[in-house]
């Protein structure tokens, strides 16, 4: 048998798209590592606020029951109430610190989830007596 001369046309056309065809799957394995760590650090942000939303909390709620417990406590008393530090599981953790204007106690938390998200947090608390 006799055949024509072959020039390897074929050969190239798949080299082509098999080619074409890497290229595609590695973009596409490229942009899904890139959206899963921008969902982590999404989410480690998100953690992170609600650890200073936490902290926020755990403050008024220390106050509400040192007012409860003592309602003549003094202003320094409750300073030190508001304020603390806290360091949980999974490098979470939360702090807040306080300070007086006038009859208003100015709230500063944060949250920290690892060493690269952090969120804070202010809040103002009125000093209202039980009469008024």
């Amino acid at each position: 048998m006799n055949y024509p001369r072959q020039r390897g046309v074929a050969l190239v056309f798949v080299l082509m798209l098999t080619t074409v065809a890497g290229l595609v799957v590695f973009t596409s394995l490229n942009s899904s590592a890139t959206q899963e760590r921008m969902a982590g650090n999404f989410q480690k942000n998100l953690n992170a606020e609600w650890q200073a939303e936490r902290a926020t909390f755990e403050s008024f709620n220390r106050l509400n029951a040192l007012v409860r417990e003592n309602p003549t406590a003094t202003e320094s008393e409750l300073l030190e109430m508001a304020a603390f530090s806290r360091e949980g599981s999974g490098a979470r953790q939360f702090s807040s610190s306080a300070e007086w204007h006038g009859d208003q106690l100015d709230l500063a938390s944060s949250g920290q989830r690892y060493d690269d998200a952090l969120a804070k947090r202010k809040a103002r608390l009125r000093l209202v007596s039980a009469q008024g």
